[in-house]
């Protein structure tokens, strides 16, 4: 058996799709800037002009995602870069829309953009702040500084986690083609310590049969995920993750999942060997929860006519 091998982007960047990458978050960014920044100073309540910056992060780096994938951009590296400059872009259009929304088209106009006005409007904002929380005054100095350290730093953090939306999408070099993903083809009843999963992973995949089917909100499961090229036969993947379930305080679970292997490149028989675990799930799943769902009879709360054959004609 020949050990089971992570697939890697090539690294491809096709220039129609940098340029559409590109343009496409530059313009997204200069719009979302605009309305952050009238946003921001319209709105009086700290907890949704934090709300609307996540979608203000969000919106770019879902953006450059889409557009890259479009594209067909095989470079995490460079989507990543472009992420992270057109944020900076969309902040630096915020600001200068924020000096806008406070001054009035009529008294600055374009200047609002100057990167020198920009810079004094800082100073401006450092000495007097422009807002506040609770009943205090408005935050300036240093503090007010910490304020936009964490601002930038959060949009950073949210644009870049929501650029990388695709970032582990397998691409078909042959076909061109971005692969199908299929998540939860089976969820199987193992830690994921097991020595079989060693088999596994040495390219044994009918070692898979060890395992039973894991049941609803079992706490513990490995789950198996397929991915496919929709044009041809060859590029198949499968990745491999030990989930952990908790609940918090208020009853909610979440899944903390830990890769055992991710897009492992392997041949069409193997595809199959995966599939064929994921429809003996499905089908012992259904008989379990079957079986769970099935009434319980009590023959002494029940007439006999309920669970014996009537007696036949003529018979007493």
């Amino acid at each position: 058996m020949t050990p089971l091998k992570s697939y890697a982007h090539t690294g491809t960047v096709p220039l129609g799709g940098a340029v559409a990458t590109i343009a496409a978050g530059g313009l997204v960014a200069t719009i979302a800037g605009v309305i952050y920044g009238y946003a921001f100073f319209w709105i009086p309540f700290v907890y949704l002009n934090f709300l609307v910056t996540l979608v203000f992060a969000g919106v770019i780096g879902g953006t450059v995602a889409i557009v890259a994938k479009f594209g067909k951009i095989r470079n995490n590296w460079f989507v990543a870069g472009v992420a992270i400059l057109m944020t900076l872009w969309g902040l630096y259009v915020y600001w200068g829309s924020y000096l806008l929304a406070m001054a009035g088209w009529g008294d600055v106009g374009l200047t609002a953009f100057d990167p020198f006005v920009v810079y004094g409007f800082a100073g401006f904002l450092f000495e007097n702040g422009s807002w506040g929380i609770g009943k205090g005054g408005p935050i300036t100095g240093w503090f007010l500084v910490l304020f936009w350290v964490a601002e930038i730093g959060t949009i950073l953090v949210v644009s870049l986690m929501a650029s990388m939306m695709h970032a582990s999408v397998p691409f078909c070099e042959s076909c061109q083609e971005w692969a199908d993903q299929e998540k939860g083809v089976a969820r199987l009843d193992a830690t994921g310590d097991e020595p079989a999963w060693q088999q596994v992973l040495g390219g044994d995949l009918p070692a898979l049969a060890e395992f039973s089917p894991s049941r609803g909100l079992a706490p513990q499961f490995v789950r198996l995920d397929l991915a496919r090229c929709p044009r041809c036969d060859t590029s198949r993947f499968l990745s491999i993750h030990k989930v952990q379930m908790t609940v918090d305080k208020d009853g909610n679970p979440t899944e903390k999942e830990e890769q055992l292997i991710t897009n492992a490149m392997i041949t069409p028989e193997q595809y199959a060997v995966v599939e064929t675990c994921g429809m003996l799930y499905r089908e012992q799943l259904a008989e379990k929860i079957a079986v769970d769902d099935e009434p319980e009879h009590d023959p002494g709360n029940e007439s006999p006519m309920a669970w014996e054959a009537p007696p036949a004609q003529g018979e007493k």
